[in-house]
C-alpha cells in the first residue's frame, strides 16, 4: 500500500493532482479543503495517502494529515459509501466537524456534502457513533458542534488551535448565534 508520497506539485485539476516522485508523477484525488491549502505549481507536497482497490481501478487519495485519511478510511467501512462521498464530506467538513456531527446524531450537518442525504447520513451515525470518543474531541468547556465551528473559524483567521479553544473555552455562556461567538472570541483576542 502506498501511505505517503513527497514530491513535487506537477499539475492542479478540478479534483485531482499530480504529484512528481522522483520522476514518477502519481495521479491523486485531494478533497476541496487539501486542494485550497496546496501552493503553487512546482512546490514541495507531502501528502497521506489511502490507495484504493476495486475489481478494475486502483485510486489514490490524499490528504493533509494522518486524522484526514483515518477518518476517510472509516467512512469507507459505512455501507453505501464510496471514494466519492468520502471525499466531499472531507471537502465540506473538517475531521472535527465530521466527527462531532456524527457523535451528536447532527444529520443537517452530514447533509451538506453532496451526494449525502438523509439515509446516508443516518447511516454514517449508525455506524460510526460507537467508533468516535466524543471526550478526545472537545475538550472541556466546548460542549458543542457550534464549538467546534468556531474553533474551525478561528483557524482559518490564522490562529492556532490551542488559541482558539482557548477564546472558545472564555465565552459567555449566553445563548449567541455562531457570527456572535466568533465576534466575541474576536473581541477576547483584542481584549
Amino acid at each position: 500500500m502506498i501511505a505517503m508520497l513527497r514530491g513535487v506539485l506537477e499539475l492542479r485539476e478540478e479534483d485531482a493532482i499530480i504529484i512528481d516522485v522522483n520522476g514518477v508523477g502519481y495521479y491523486v484525488y485531494v478533497p476541496d479543503s487539501v486542494m485550497s491549502g496546496l501552493g503553487r505549481e512546482g512546490s514541495d507536497l507531502l501528502l497521506y495517502t489511502h490507495l484504493h482497490v476495486r475489481e478494475n481501478e486502483m485510486s489514490l487519495y490524499g490528504f493533509d494529515t494522518i486524522d484526514q485519511r483515518v477518518l476517510f478510511q472509516q467512512l469507507l467501512t459505512v455501507s453505501g459509501i464510496g471514494p466519492k462521498v468520502g471525499m466531499a464530506s472531507l471537502s465540506v467538513l473538517n475531521p472535527e466537524q465530521l466527527r462531532m456531527a456524527i457523535a451528536e446524531g447532527n444529520i443537517e450537518m452530514l447533509t451538506r456534502a453532496p451526494g449525502v442525504g438523509k439515509r446516508t447520513a443516518e447511516r454514517m451515525i449508525l455506524d460510526l457513533k460507537g467508533k468516535i470518543d466524543i471526550e478526545e474531541l472537545v475538550p472541556a468547556g466546548e460542549p458543542s458542534m457550534a464549538g467546534a465551528e468556531v474553533v474551525s473559524a478561528l483557524e482559518s483567521l490564522g490562529y492556532s488551535r490551542s488559541e482558539a479553544q482557548d477564546a472558545v473555552r472564555h465565552l459567555p455562556d449566553e445563548d449567541l448565534s455562531l457570527e456572535e461567538k466568533i465576534t466575541a472570541a474576536l473581541q477576547y483576542f483584542a481584549g
